[in-house]
């Protein structure tokens, strides 16, 4: 069975309008996709620090993942269809546990991005990474279609 990691810092509410989407598309995934949500509790930390210790959270929700992909607005623009080609090509290799992270308000440490194999982009403007889950998880149903022909992405 193949296991999607995303990973991400901050904690959603059953109550919060990004949720309810999300749920919409997990129940679809035929995939298990599993969110863990990490938080630090101290908001005073200087930008550096908390990046490094939401690094190190991060990494460790992914720590059994074989293939790791980090969202960032640095990263590499694909269409769905390439996504949906780079997930195949993983699953085709052997590889059924994917990691996704997604960071917080500042943003990624330079230790997630140098453990992902692959750093992507959801577009050129800057989303809200409590949207961006929403997005991800639309992205992953959307690849599951591709990949098995579903004519759901037209």
């Amino acid at each position: 069975m193949t296991t999607i990691i995303i990973a991400c810092i901050g904690k959603l509410s059953s109550s919060d309008p990004e949720d309810t989407i999300i749920q919409r598309y997990l129940k679809r995934i035929p995939w298990d996709v599993k969110i863990k949500e990490l938080d630090l509790k101290d908001s005073k930390l200087p930008k550096s620090t908390r990046t490094s210790k939401e690094a190190t959270m991060l990494l460790d929700a992914v720590k059994n993942c074989h293939y790791c992909i980090a969202l960032d607005e640095k990263g590499k623009s694909l269409s769905s269809s390439e996504f949906a080609a780079t997930l195949s090509s993983q699953f085709d290799l052997g590889n059924r546990s994917i990691g996704i992270i997604i960071g917080g308000a500042y943003g990624l440490d330079k230790a997630v991005k140098n453990h992902c194999q692959q750093t992507l982009n959801l577009g050129s403007m800057t989303w809200p990474h409590m949207l961006a889950r929403a997005m991800i998880t639309e992205q992953l149903y959307r690849a599951s279609t591709i990949i098995s022909g579903h004519p759901y992405h037209k």
